[in-house]
């Protein structure tokens, strides 16, 4: 049972992420693509981290049946592309340590998009695991930073058509990512 529920957690998880890739094309009014603006800091102190963009992200929450709720910040998007931040807290019943977690996503993500992993890196930020890594597919070029810290797991996402750079402010809100105190 609790191998079908960490996976059934899982499957929710990837699926969260990739439900919103498609509806960011659809969004893209709703968020600034970047201009040069100012860039500054937006906390958001109830999930527990920080990150810099040149206006405040738009959140969107999927619910699971679980309970859990999973947000995404939509932080820019233009041309095809984009850059988003996901928390996910984990399932109570997911056992798995944090760096099998990270790796699972990985896979996952691969697996659901026939993709290959490219180039994959250990992170580590404020003393919690992170894996940074690009997955290559046929439509899509996927480079992803994730860290999973106090139960809770973070994604940093920013895809491109394999054609296309990804935005150019990816290294600047992958680097500006912090943990702030408070979270659910």
């Amino acid at each position: 049972m609790k191998k079908l529920m960490t996976w059934l957690l899982l499957l929710c998880l990837i699926l969260t992420l990739f439900i919103f890739v498609t509806p960011l094309r659809l969004r893209s009014e709703d968020v600034h693509a970047p201009q040069g603006g100012k860039w500054k800091e937006y906390s958001f102190s109830n999930d527990g981290f920080a990150i810099s963009s040149p206006s405040k992200p738009p959140m969107g929450v999927s619910k699971f049946a679980n309970g859990l709720e999973t947000h995404t910040y939509y932080v820019l998007v233009a041309d095809g592309c984009g850059i988003l931040v996901v928390y996910s807290p984990l399932s109570p019943d997911n056992m798995k340590s944090p760096e099998q977690i990270l790796s699972d996503g990985r896979d996952g993500v691969a697996k659901r998009h026939n993709g290959k992993i490219v180039s994959e890196t250990s992170k580590s930020l404020g003393g919690y695991p992170g894996l940074e890594y690009e997955v290559l597919e046929e439509k899509e070029h996927y480079h992803w930073l994730s860290y999973v810290a106090n139960r809770k797991l973070y994604e940093l996402l920013s895809y491109a058509p394999p054609e296309h750079a990804f935005l150019p402010e990816t290294g600047r809100v992958f680097e500006s990512f912090r943990f702030i105190p408070g979270g659910k």
